[in-house]
């Protein structure tokens, strides 16, 4: 009998163990939704994070583009300023040379070379002549009389 109530206690006990569900730490029912939901919130912060460094460096960097543009346009003031004073100065040799009897007319060969303008025609083929011959006595006595 002994084993027949074993066995009985045996069965009742593993039905009971069976039954018994096993959690002894109840977790909370994870609500996928919620975790997408903090997840695209931590993703919407940083992206903030990142929009208002960027508008900083953007605002950065118009004031410094807006800098360099006046200095830009100063810098354009004085050049021309200065090439209008050039452009009197060519203008008043280029005068004197044809007072001189030379003959003005140019043409760039290279500009990075040194001699980047190359004189032509008659006249200053004889000026060519006239140092050529020693150049003593004023050309335009040479010119004239001395051919």
């Amino acid at each position: 009998m002994m084993k027949y109530l074993l066995m009985i206690f045996t069965v009742f006990f593993l039905a009971v163990h069976i039954a018994t569900p096993l959690r002894a730490i109840e977790t909370p029912p994870v609500d996928e939704l919620e975790v997408m939901l903090k997840k695209i919130e931590n993703n919407l912060r940083v992206a903030s994070a990142v929009t208002s460094v960027a508008k900083a460096k953007g605002e950065a960097l118009v004031e410094q583009k807006v800098e360099e543009k006046k200095e830009l346009q100063a810098e354009l003031v004085v050049a021309s300023e200065e090439l209008k004073i050039v452009s009197e100065k060519v203008e008043i040799f280029a005068t004197r040379m044809v007072e001189v009897g030379l003959d003005t007319t140019v043409s760039v060969v290279n500009v990075n070379e040194e001699e980047a303008f190359v004189f032509k025609g008659a006249l200053y083929d004889e000026w060519l002549e006239y140092k050529k011959n020693g150049g003593e006595s004023e050309f335009e006595y040479y010119r004239l009389y001395k051919k």
